[in-house]
């Protein structure tokens, strides 16, 4: 906590020393509180046998100073209380993290090739043009570079001092270890760089191209919040350890294409290469091992503005699996297995596993009755394309493939500009891949926003 308080202090005076040499100075805040009911938090082998009440109270502060046309200071800070977080990350009751610290520079260039210079530099959030490998808070520097026909930007951070309840990384055992270590304050500590491109010339169309490369720092000198202080597995030992994680490194490299395919109908299609390096036990020791993995997707939206403002959409995303993996972290055993991305995105309100030997197949529908009010019905079914583990309890390996169908609803109000009200529910139904002890799950809940 000694290591919390002195960030926090340092953060607290640089807001103060740079404001006080400001050009202009803005601030405000906001407050959600969520409160529901739900079945299936929580690490249970029965998924959806005890149902217990959700809350969660978040509040947000932010401060921007800008210190000429050019050059801003930007700090958000933020406490949650959460009663019911999402296992196996979240499981800190109460926290606060530093969203936003960093310093960003935008400079126009208006003669010449190269447009637009823009930079940041502190606590950002690091992403992939997908967002499904990597939406992370890190602390780096980010680059971007804009021409007319081409977008670059290169980046790279620091995971490992960001608030662990605030962080969604799960690669290793040690990550998963840490998460249930109540003496464990900080996120899993990696270094993560990308580079990323986008191709504009193309009328109506955009072309991106991505490299994240992913370094494991756990056991090094800069492992600055030291994690948990856990023993490593090693290449050499043979002493097994089930519990025990390694150093797991990883690669992904991607391309994809979004625009309109014609009048208000858009799509976007995506695919990512994933090689990585990790320890696996065979022949009576632990050995190093490079496999690969494959992440796709994509998806179609048809716009009606005249309709309510309705959007019908459908999505499908494929995510490679290993058949002998009996988890999905440091579960490989061949060299085509397990895609395991960085973060952890959220696919629906009630089973939202980690996108490793998955298939998702989504369709939804919105529309707008009123300028502000919004309403929504999503549905999905998932699979799973190998008999291998994955990321939820419940599900035994060498099961089905069909892992089940679930259907989310909600209504979105927005009576003033900076209140927002959201009614929302999500109903599970477990398919034949879930052991027989699992339930139908549910969860359902009301969010309350204020902005000021």
């Amino acid at each position: 906590m000694r290591l919390v308080r002195h960030l926090l202090a340092v953060s607290f005076a640089m807001t103060l020393a740079i404001s006080a040499n400001a050009g202009s100075v803005d601030f405000g805040g906001s407050i959600f509180n969520l409160t529901g009911v739900g079945n299936s938090a929580g690490a249970s082998s029965d998924p959806g046998s005890t149902t217990g009440f959700v809350q969660e109270d978040v509040l947000k502060a932010w401060f921007q100073a800008n210190l000429n046309d050019n050059l801003s200071f930007n700090f958000q800070l933020d406490g949650t209380f959460n009663t019911a977080p999402i296992l196996p990350f979240n499981t800190t009751l109460l926290f606060a993290n530093a969203d936003l610290l960093n310093l960003h520079g935008s400079y126009p260039l208006p003669n010449g090739a190269l447009r637009l210079v823009q930079f940041t530099v502190g606590r950002l959030m690091l992403s992939d043009f997908t967002t499904m490998v990597m939406s992370h808070e890190a602390d780096g520097v980010f680059l971007d570079f804009e021409f007319p026909a081409v977008s670059v930007n290169v980046s790279a951070g620091y995971t490992g001092l960001v608030t662990k309840g605030a962080s969604t990384i799960e690669l290793s055992k040690s990550d998963l270890n840490d998460y249930a270590n109540s003496g464990v304050n900080f996120a899993s500590p990696r270094l993560v760089e990308l580079v990323q491109a986008s191709l504009l010339s193309l009328p109506g169309q955009r072309i991106s191209v991505s490299a994240i490369l992913q370094q494991d720092l756990r056991g090094t000198p800069l492992d600055l919040a030291d994690g948990s202080g856990e023993s490593l597995n090693s290449a050499g030992s043979t002493t097994f350890d089930s519990t025990l994680g390694g150093q797991v490194n990883t690669q992904y490299f991607g391309v994809g294409m979004s625009g309109s395919i014609v009048g208000k109908v858009y799509y976007d299609v995506f695919t990512y290469l994933e090689t990585g390096q990790e320890l696996n036990y065979q022949a009576g020791s632990y050995q190093n091992l490079s496999f690969l993995g494959l992440l796709s997707g994509g998806g179609v939206r048809v716009l009606l503005p005249n309709v309510l403002s309705s959007i019908i959409a459908a999505r499908a995303y494929y995510a490679s699996g290993d058949p002998n993996a009996s988890t999905v972290t440091e579960g490989a055993t061949q060299s085509f297995s397990v895609f395991t991305p960085i973060s952890r995105p959220i696919l629906d309100n009630v089973f939202s596993p980690q996108l490793s030997n998955l298939v998702v197949l989504e369709a939804s529908y919105s529309l707008k009755p009123l300028s502000n009010l919004q309403t929504s019905l999503q549905a999905d079914v998932y699979l799973r394309p190998t008999p291998g583990a994955i990321s939820e309890p419940g599900v035994p390996t060498g099961t089905g493939s069909y892992l089940g169908s679930e259907m989310d609803l909600s209504v979105n109000f927005n009576p003033f500009s900076d209140t927002g009200f959201s009614l929302w529910g999500g109903g599970f139904l477990p398919g034949s891949a879930f052991g027989s002890g699992a339930g139908v799950q549910f969860k359902a809940g009301l969010d309350v926003s204020l902005n000021f």
